[in-house]
């Protein structure tokens, strides 16, 4: 993990190197610049797609040997959180789930407008009085 890290140090140097801000290299790599941003401080580590892109907008840096470091850290990544999923998912018992995680009650069948305006001339009542009242509870 800590060599996947000097990833961002390399990149930020061939990016200084080359004259580029950030907002630059994003462009040329096709690339949003906060994705940059955050692999150069070692906060996310690029997909390997991404890095794809940044190895064509800077062939001098040399990225195309973390290639494989890069792949390998993300099928690590993805394989760890499917195991975690997986033990969540064995775990979980919606009987003792909080209230919040409970599947929600359902809801009233709502009426159409114009149901509505057919109970309120029924009831011989404006639309809107007939609107409150069921607001109220009172119908």
């Amino acid at each position: 993990m800590q060599d996947i890290k000097k990833l961002g140090a390399q990149l930020q140097a061939a990016r200084l190197a080359a004259g580029m801000t950030r907002m630059a290299l994003g462009r040329a790599a096709g690339v949003n610049y906060r994705t940059i941003s955050l692999a150069e401080e070692g906060a996310t580590v690029p997909m390997p797609y991404t890095l794809t892109r940044l190895a064509k907008a800077l062939p001098q840096a040399g990225l195309e040997a973390w290639r494989d470091p890069v792949l390998l850290y993300h099928r690590q990544v993805r394989t760890q959180r499917r195991q975690r999923s997986t033990q969540r998912s064995l775990q979980w018992d919606p009987a003792q789930a909080p209230a919040e995680r409970r599947p929600p009650a359902r809801p009233r069948p709502t009426l159409s407008i114009g149901e509505i305006c057919r109970r309120a001339k029924a009831a011989g009542m404006t639309y809107g009085d007939y609107v409150d009242k069921m607001r109220r509870g009172e119908v």
